[in-house]
């Protein structure tokens, strides 16, 4: 079990010093929008320990780390599950462990363990010292009174998160320090604003006053009202479904037309265990979504191409082929043979 170098550089003869297997490659792709410093969330346990420090070799301690991925100005490093590092007790110390980058070591050298007596760090871009940059990312800081280490997570590790899951930190209290999702931060300060936002006119004595008289900008205030409303509702604001009509005699097994924002999804399929009579059958879009905001629309505003696909008497789903929905959200289809016993219908189309 080590600290692995990924991705950093090439050796004399070419070779890069990072193991990457190909599963170690396929995970570090698929956070390849994130941008920053921190670990990986999602994928190991970001380096924590959790199992208890081992004091059996006399004036240390011994942490074994959890597995971990961490991006440093875009350069990669693992630690791998069960890796152990050993700490000197220094009596009435205060220290810091990480990962210590220099650019200016070998090939396979440049990402190894650091511990120490200091929680100053060194911090270089990466980016403007290519060759000889140093930075040190802090996983966890320590104090120790000479016999036994206390850790503390370090608060400047950042996680990192893939782009699909912006959605749920927005709306998620679990994702920010008071306990409170994003949106209703927001809405807390827009209401704590909008609840001071008033002037009260100097009154002067009471022989030359002209009234008594609180301004406020009902303009602002409306402004404000519906940023909290969009704060807190923006989701089901432009979120809504609804259902294709079959007119086939078998049930429907998967039938969900959903909204999201300017985008229309369709995915639609019924079948059964004997074929279908020939003749032309229209599936139809329902105008207005049945769940979610009902006032939205699903239906094209023109003719857009989406997918068919239809299923033989082999329970064989064929090749797919294009239709289209029309304004009125009708897609039309003939079966001319025999032997088909199941339809597909899925795709999308952008309502402008």
């Amino acid at each position: 079990m080590a600290l692995k170098a990924i991705h950093f550089k090439y050796d004399s003869v070419g070779q890069n010093s990072g193991i990457v297997t190909p599963h170690i490659d396929s995970i570090l792709n698929y956070y390849q929008n994130i941008r920053g410093t921190g670990y990986y969330d999602g994928i190991g346990d970001g380096g924590l320990v959790t199992i208890s420090i081992d004091y059996t070799t006399a004036g240390y301690g011994k942490l074994t780390f959890n597995l971990g991925f961490f991006s440093i100005y875009g350069r990669h490093a693992m630690i791998e599950q069960g890796t152990q590092l050993s700490v000197p007790l220094t009596i009435t110390s205060t220290g810091s462990i990480g990962i210590k980058v220099n650019l200016a070591l070998a090939a396979g050298l440049e990402a190894q363990f650091y511990s120490k007596t200091s929680q100053s760090l060194t911090q270089n871009n990466l980016f403007t010292a290519p060759t000889s940059g140093i930075y040190e990312l802090e996983i966890y800081r320590y104090t120790c009174d000479g016999t036994t280490l206390v850790l503390t997570r370090s608060p400047n590790l950042k996680a990192l998160y893939v782009f699909s899951d912006l959605f749920y930190f927005v709306g998620d209290s679990n994702h920010t320090s008071s306990g409170s999702s994003l949106n209703a931060i927001i809405k807390e300060a827009y209401s704590a604003y909008n609840a001071t936002y008033a002037i009260t006119q100097s009154q002067g004595n009471n022989s030359t006053k002209i009234a008594t008289t609180s301004y406020a900008d009902t303009a602002k205030a409306a402004a404000i009202s519906a940023a909290e409303d969009y704060a807190d509702d923006a989701v089901s604001n432009f979120y809504g479904s609804g259902a294709v009509s079959n007119p086939l005699s078998s049930s429907t097994t998967i039938n969900t037309t959903k909204r999201q924002g300017n985008l229309v999804y369709i995915n639609f399929e019924t079948y059964q265990s004997t074929r279908y009579d020939t003749g032309t059958y229209t599936f139809t879009v329902p105008y207005y979504c049945t769940s979610g905001n009902t006032s939205l629309k699903l239906r094209p505003v023109s003719t857009q191409n989406i997918i068919l696909q239809t299923r033989d008497l082999t329970s064989t789903w064929l090749t797919v082929q294009s239709v289209t929905i029309n304004t009125s959200g009708q897609v039309s289809y003939t079966i001319s043979q025999y032997s088909t016993t199941g339809i597909r219908i899925f795709g999308g189309y952008e309502i402008t």
